[in-house]
């Protein structure tokens, strides 16, 4: 689709006889970010190309069923993902501005709008009973972050330097823009419109990733501009030069520095500002090791009604482990009251909402996935694996314990001895330890004759 507006554009500018460089399209074949996010199995590209597609028709087409269309193609985009209904609503400008008599072709884009994604949105709003999707609290989008969407952005044009001239030619662009529509009060030419569309779909999508703070990975959220960013400067292009010796060289220039593309992440500085590669970051080997770990915990606890928590990586172990319920606890991804948990402070982007222990104990979460140094009581492992009880049910642990393959200590014994040994202990030490046992082991299990002993033991010191 952007070689045809590429062809397309030719033909609009009259270039009989000359040689059609598609930069946009070879830039994009050599892109590398662009590369890994087409075969990362996230939604960026889908909703790249829907975005992609839906500017295509915008400059190309000149019916009214063309503009139907885009409406559909950019709606399907914010289905996609949501932060995509900035292109829809800034294609209304676009399509009052390029046309003498608007109004029949808005209302066609609308429709849309009006037939899907209004009727959509209610019922989504019913159902959960917030506006926003869930993603957009548990990565805080309403809150701004300026500085950390800056170097976000910064970041992606020091790796793809040539960007650097789309805010010179913005600044060249804009007078001719405003003359064009003075004299015709419209856009009748192609190449006009599709700069024109390129700067109010660019500037205010970069406005919004500066204010949300970017996003934990590289690259991710630029992708589904970065097309008619290059775009933008393969039309400066066609109007800078008519010569092919000219435009080749240019051309040959930019592609030659999205090949050449100056890397951030050397393996000394994996993270910068808590913004990681993904595909550097998270090598072979530790995909590999998921598969064997998940294998392990998959043979563990196959058949058994368990509800776990894990934070972060361990989201790679959770899909090969094919385990009945997980909750991501690190972002709220998944999770209503995760997601709403209040920021005291700003960490890695959409890593910032941690779990509440007590909502651990409500949800009946038996076993924690984390990656960290867990005390020996609450220590289970899993055929080598290690992870951490959050509630011991003894109807579980029970049945588990029969696995050799799997290690943990025996809760029950372990306070019939601690009872003995309590006998003459600190009253706050006693305390302590029911205090711990309470939540960990006999709100869970129908134990009375030992909670008793141990209640027992603490009204002596009333």
């Amino acid at each position: 689709m952007i070689i045809y507006l590429s062809f397309s554009l030719s033909k609009d500018l009259s270039f009989k006889g000359k040689i059609i460089f598609p930069i946009t399209a070879i830039a994009l074949l050599f892109h590398y970010d662009y590369q890994v996010f087409a075969t990362s199995g996230l939604e960026t590209s889908f909703a790249t190309g829907l975005i992609t597609l839906g500017f295509v028709i915008l400059i190309v087409g000149k019916s009214k069923l063309s503009h139907l269309l885009a409406g559909l193609v950019l709606i399907a985009a914010v289905l996609t993902r949501p932060d995509a209904m900035i292109f829809y609503i800034m294609s209304l400008p676009y399509i009052f501005l390029k046309d003498k008599k608007p109004l029949t072709n808005i209302l066609m884009f609308l429709t849309p709008l009006l037939v899907i994604y209004i009727p959509y949105w209610i019922l989504r709003y019913s159902y959960y009973g917030y506006p926003f999707p869930n993603t957009y609290y548990a990565k805080s989008a309403n809150l701004s972050w300026y500085s950390q969407g800056l170097i976000y952005l910064w970041l992606y044009v020091k790796t793809y330097y040539i960007l650097l001239l789309i805010p010179i030619i913005l600044v060249l662009t804009l007078p001719g823009l405003y003359s064009e529509y003075l004299k015709e009060k419209s856009f009748p030419k192609q190449i006009a419109r599709a700069r024109l569309l390129a700067i109010l779909f660019i500037l205010p999508y970069l406005f919004y990733v500066a204010r949300v703070g970017g996003d934990f990975m590289f690259a991710r959220f630029l992708i589904p501009i970065t097309p008619i960013c290059f775009f933008f400067l393969e039309s400066s292009i066609s109007l800078l030069s008519r010569n092919n010796l000219v435009r080749f060289s240019v051309a040959i220039l930019i592609i030659g520095t999205v090949i050449f593309r100056w890397d951030q992440f050397i393996p000394e500085k994996i993270i910068i500002n808590g913004i990681a590669s993904e595909r550097s970051h998270y090598e072979l080997g530790i995909v590999k090791q998921a598969q064997i770990d998940g294998a392990k915990l998959h043979n563990c606890l196959d058949g058994f009604d368990i509800t776990v928590g894990f934070f972060g990586t361990k989201a790679m172990l959770m899909y090969y482990s094919q385990l009945p319920m997980a909750i991501e606890c690190n972002t709220g991804l998944t999770d209503e009251y995760i997601a709403h948990q209040p920021i005291s402070k700003r960490g890695r982007p959409g890593h910032e909402k941690n779990v509440p222990e007590e909502y651990l104990f409500e949800r009946k979460i038996n076993f924690i996935f984390r990656g960290t140094e867990i005390a020996p009581l609450r220590s289970i492992s899993f055929d080598g694996y290690k992870a951490t009880i959050v509630i011991y049910e003894n109807e579980i642990m029970d049945k588990l314990k029969e696995n050799q393959k799997i290690k943990f200590i025996h809760i029950p014994s372990f306070i019939d001895g601690l009872l003995e040994e309590s006998a003459s202990a600190p009253r706050k030490q006693l305390q302590s330890s029911y205090d711990f046992l309470k939540k960990y082991y006999f709100d869970n299990n129908a134990d009375t004759l030992r909670e008793q002993k141990f209640l027992s033991l603490l009204e002596k010191f009333s």
